[in-house]
């Protein structure tokens, strides 16, 4: 299990090295950035997230590998095959119109239109759309819907008119399509695709961008957004992240040549000025700020699972993020801050795993809050510490045995934390 694996090892001879996590003011007792929900402890139907959208009215919908979930922060509603018309459980993509209705990508059912009362189905079978499995979805500044299949590109009115296009009838690379983004000052599609590199579409002029012809550095474009200056930045497969700079220039951010923990991205979103979020397979959620790099993995953060599928940001500062097994992850980046501005405070805990008393040690003498939370966030324990070196922590008598999350929170404001295990 990938959570084990981040756990510090058995104490043998020195106390264990403590793994720096996720920062929030102390002034937030109370209030956590990070919220997990799953198939465990909410109605979302299954841990595999694929897609994310905000409504108007604020409501999140969530696709998921086994239904559609709607969620008002409160409320939840659960759409699947057996109790409602939504054609396919494998929800793969989401966009929600001017009008509010939601339009579903499935994996094998084709695209659905909900109303908030009615589905409209269309397949392969009723319209002219190429392929049944629709990976990517996006809506032009005319309404237009474009569905991006894993059989090519269609352009969908939403009454009657449909446009096919594949590598046989425009400048598509491949007719896997990944990705979709509207610039919503000139209405120019850009297509991101599997193995087929980049294409926009400016009306009816097409122009291709591949590894053969240009700097892109990839040929399978995951995900795409545009910054505050219309500059396209792209998630690549296997290359890191890069922003099209014009003509055949493309600035690439990799491992090589930044601070970023992965080059296998899988969705990117542009917050404001240079300021992204970025979702990665193996390293978790990245927050890039200019050229700096932040990540928040399953080792130092609440994060249940470093497989980052896909991403959403709100109007405000929370990320919403969907991960490959661990469920819905809602992150209040408000609620982060920047361990530069706190002191060097560390600290030690023995036995791992813990039974019933927990000895703590910490670098410096320290005043605050000894904390222990379940990986969905939930506090379970809090103990003061006054002024002191070392504490002793007595679990309560009904903790069952798991991964915890046990951390220290300064006056200053500083929290620092390391994944406990507990064994009795």
């Amino acid at each position: 299990m990938h959570i084990m694996s981040t756990l510090c090892p058995m104490r043998s001879s020195i106390l264990i090295v403590i793994l720096v996590a996720f920062l929030f003011p102390f002034t937030t007792i109370g209030q956590q950035p990070w919220t997990i929900y799953n198939s465990m402890n909410s109605p979302l139907p299954n841990n595999s997230v694929r897609a994310i959208a905000l409504d108007h009215n604020g409501v999140y919908w969530i696709g998921t590998d086994f239904g559609l979930a709607e969620f008002d922060g409160a409320n939840w509603n659960v759409y699947q095959t057996s109790g409602s018309s939504i054609p396919d459980n494998g929800i793969r993509s989401i966009v929600i119109d001017a009008q509010n209705n939601k339009w579903i990508g499935t994996f094998n059912g084709g695209l659905a239109r909900y109303d908030g009362s009615t589905w409209t189905i269309y397949d392969f079978l009723n319209s002219p759309l190429p392929d049944n499995f629709i990976r990517s979805l996006a809506i032009d500044t005319a309404g237009n819907i474009w569905i991006g299949t894993i059989g090519g590109l269609a352009q969908f009115d939403g009454v009657s008119t449909w446009n096919i296009y594949n590598t046989g009838n425009s400048l598509l690379g491949s007719n896997n399509i990944a990705s979709l983004n509207v610039d919503t000052g000139t209405n120019v599609i850009a297509i991101g695709t599997i193995n087929g590199g980049l294409t926009y579409k400016d009306d009816t002029v097409w122009t291709q961008y591949t590894l053969q012809n240009s700097g892109l550095p990839d040929n399978s474009l995951l995900g795409l957004t545009r910054d505050d200056q219309s500059v396209l930045w792209m998630s690549t497969a296997a290359s890191g992240i890069a922003a099209h700079l014009g003509g055949v220039s493309f600035l690439t951010q990799n491992t090589f040549s930044s601070d970023i923990p992965s080059n296998s991205t899988t969705s990117i979103v542009h917050v404001k000025s240079q300021e992204f979020w970025i979702g990665t397979v193996d390293s978790g959620l990245v927050h890039k700020n200019g050229t700096a790099f932040l990540k928040y993995t399953t080792a130092n953060s609440l994060l249940p699972d470093n497989y980052i599928q896909c991403l959403a940001v709100d109007t405000g500062s929370v990320v919403w993020a969907g991960t490959q097994t661990g469920g819905l992850v809602r992150l209040d980046a408000s609620l982060l801050t920047s361990m530069a501005s706190k002191e060097d405070l560390s600290f030690n805990c023995y036995p791992i795993p813990a039974r019933d008393r927990l000895n703590v040690e910490f670098s410096m003498y320290t005043s605050g809050q000894l904390e222990v939370y379940t990986l969905e966030g939930k506090l379970i324990l809090s103990h003061g510490v006054n002024n002191a070196l070392r504490a002793e922590l007595y679990l309560p008598g009904d903790i069952s045995n798991g991964v915890y999350l046990l951390g220290i929170r300064s006056e200053s404001g500083a929290f620092i934390s390391m994944l406990l295990p507990v064994s009795r």
